[in-house]
């Protein structure tokens, strides 16, 4: 009895001790992959703050929970080709919000609807048989026998061997070195390929830049966010301007006159890209678009009133893309996984790779007739540590009453005959947000 109890004692401390030594083997083991592993900030984080920050997300806002207002929300990337020092860094910074807003756009259009076709397919093959002129030779010597027969097929059959591998590209004369290139022999293999294609269509009328966040570092190129916005009544708002309802259009909460809703300083201005959507003090909703663009050389005034005409293009595409436009998305991605065991001048190796091909297309096409645009401002902000060209800002707007205007101007001038059917920086850049259009969506 008591060497049984001694026992129980012994077996009690031992599985204490293994235990013991296996908590702390886990707890070791739990803790060095927490040690290594860390966050960054993901694209568009600073975007996805601001959304919450409003009470919006990104994706599919129900009405429940905007005041009776469906809204979609898709955030876009895109980056600046230019460095800062470049004299065309603002055509460049304007031509990286336009990425980043058909970024926007793709995800919105695949969100009403894609055709997705897809892949995959996992081959293995192992090949040990012996080489081909070896499998003659026998099967020649086994019906031919010794006679002096068997040495003129084996000539015959050699010669048609060597034909053949020359088309390949081997060549028995060629150095010993690039003969072995010639005639690895894979022994065997393991392939991983996938492929997948995504296509996505749709018109637009009334998707809107709501927002731009922009940042760079030092001796790095800018980086631009767009936040974009789809919405039940801007919808509204692009129809009626295409189809010049402006019954149709619903009216807003009265605001403050658009000059003053603009904004005026620099460093806010020169990151506001593209049209929005804004409610002026009579409830009116007006379509307002910024336009970016550098001058060829500094100091020529010519060459900066080019710079202000080509901004004022810019910004009359914002409005149009607004209005009317259809969007094209299409991407492809392939992917391949090989491994592969051979036989080089007798000696086994292995290899492998991955690889992948990747096409994504975004196209817009916008059109527009019969309509007419008003400026509102241009603002040039020269260059600075920053940015080292000029930037002009030409603002350009659609508004209800500057259409009703051209209606009444070309109805006493007898001109109402349109056809209605035709339809490097050396300082860092410190991350700023640009304007907003109004929230009443």
């Amino acid at each position: 009895m008591v060497r049984f109890l001694y026992f129980i004692f012994f077996a009690f401390l031992l599985v204490n001790v293994n235990f013991s030594n296996a908590q702390e083997t886990s707890k070791e083991f739990n803790s060095k992959p927490d040690s290594v592993f860390s966050f960054t900030p993901a694209p568009g984080s600073e975007a996805q703050k601001f959304l919450k920050s409003i009470g919006l997300k990104e994706g599919y806002n129900p009405p429940e929970n905007n005041n009776g207002s469906t809204i979609y929300v898709s955030i876009g990337e895109g980056s600046a080709t230019a460095n800062n020092n470049s004299q065309a860094i603002h055509d460049a910074r304007y031509n990286a919000y336009q990425r980043a807003l058909l970024n926007a756009k793709a995800k919105y259009v695949q969100f009403l609807g894609s055709e997705i076709i897809t892949s995959a397919e996992n081959i293995i093959k192992e090949n040990t048989m012996p080489e081909p002129e070896q499998i003659v030779e026998k099967a020649v010597k086994k019906s031919a026998g010794d006679s002096s027969e068997f040495e003129k097929i084996k000539k015959l059959i050699n010669l048609k061997l060597d034909q053949a591998l020359k088309k390949e590209g081997y060549d028995k004369d060629s150095p010993k070195e690039k003969k072995q290139e010639v005639i690895k022999k894979v022994l065997a293999s393991n392939e991983f390929k996938s492929t997948t294609k995504i296509a996505s269509r749709a018109a637009l009328a009334g998707f809107q830049t709501f927002t731009t966040f922009e940042q760079s570092k030092a001796g790095d190129k800018v980086s631009i966010t767009v936040v974009g916005i789809w919405s039940d009544k801007l919808n509204q708002l692009a129809n009626g301007i295409k189809e010049k309802n402006l019954a149709n259009i619903p009216t807003g909460t009265p605001q403050k006159p658009i000059i003053e809703q603009i904004p005026n300083k620099p460093e806010v201005l020169i990151g506001t890209f593209g049209a929005k959507m804004y409610v002026n003090e009579k409830g009116d909703r007006e379509v307002v678009a910024f336009g970016h663009a550098s001058p060829l050389k500094e100091n020529r005034q010519d060459l900066l009133n080019n710079a202000c005409t080509q901004a004022e293009i810019k910004a009359k595409q914002a409005i149009t893309f607004f209005v009317n436009e259809n969007v094209y998305y299409q991407s492809e991605l392939s992917e391949r996984d090989i491994s592969q065991d051979l036989k080089v001048n007798g000696q086994d190796q292995y290899t492998s790779f991955q690889g992948k091909n990747f096409e994504e297309t975004i196209k817009s096409i916008g059109q527009l007739s019969d309509v007419s645009f008003e400026v509102v401002d241009t603002k040039v902000i020269p260059p600075n540590p920053v940015f080292a060209a000029s930037d002009c800002i030409r603002i350009v707007k659609w508004s209800p009453s500057g259409e009703k205007a051209r209606t009444a101007i070309k109805n006493q001038t007898g001109q109402d005959n349109t056809d209605k059917n035709f339809t490097g920086n050396s300082q860092e850049m410190k991350p700023r947000q640009g304007a907003a259009g109004s929230k009443d969506f």
